[in-house]
């Protein structure tokens, strides 16, 4: 009869445990004519970069290159991305972190509406220039004066690295019209980076303005051996 009681006070404290919780996620994965396409955000490999760099500040470049760089990275191996640029040059150790945590707060506050702009412009783009291959999009929050490029053009900036990879960096307050754009300038790379001449991607696009804006197409037109 003790054995029974015991055993039942075993299971009553169990079913009283809380479960354990599935460590959150961000990224979400859609297909369109057959091809996968992942948004990644990279919110915990900053919430984990900022927080160590705020323990040891001396070590800023080198815990930036092992908890940012290195997550993106391990991704970038694993679904074995093409780099023909290496977007680390334009991803540099925040220098003011207490900005770029409420930045990446931010971002994860506005999470939702980021991926269904992101999604929506994606699927636009992908209707005008359908792609070959899949694509995995990395989303960063930045700092002022780390991305001005981001300031300057409405809060998003961003860059293709290849074929099937782009970044997509954040500042607070960004205009919807900017992450729009953003997000359909580089898609436009990721397709031109498959093709034999950019000029050919251009040119098909002159009588789509409403896919990209004039002020993209006369860009590419003026950096046609080079992309940011």
């Amino acid at each position: 009869m003790k054995s029974i009681y015991l055993l039942s006070a075993t299971l009553l404290l169990a079913s009283c445990s809380p479960a354990a919780e599935k460590p959150k996620t961000y990224d979400i994965t859609f297909t369109h004519e057959k091809q996968k396409i992942q948004i990644v955000p990279l919110y915990k490999a900053y919430d984990d970069y900022i927080q160590a760099v705020s323990k040891h500040p001396e070590d800023n470049e080198e815990l930036f290159k092992k908890y940012v760089l290195g997550a993106k990275n391990k991704i970038i191996k694993k679904e074995q991305l093409q780099a023909n640029f290496d977007s680390s040059l334009l991803e540099h150790p925040s220098e003011n972190i207490e900005d770029l945590r409420q930045m990446n707060t931010y971002l994860k506050k506005h999470h939702q509406r980021i991926m269904k702009q992101i999604k929506s412009s994606l699927l636009t783009s992908m209707k005008q220039l359908p792609r070959d291959e899949k694509l995995v999009v990395f989303v960063s929050p930045t700092t002022p004066n780390t991305h001005d490029g981001a300031k300057r053009y409405g809060g998003v900036s961003g860059v293709a690295q290849g074929n099937n990879s782009m970044t997509l960096f954040f500042l607070k307050d960004f205009s919807e019209t900017s992450l729009r754009n953003t997000t359909a300038h580089e898609y436009h790379h990721t397709i031109a980076l498959n093709e034999p001449s950019r000029t050919m991607i251009i040119s098909s696009l002159k009588g789509r303005q409403n896919f990209l804006p004039t002020s993209s197409i006369q860009w590419s037109h003026r950096n046609q051996s080079s992309h940011c």
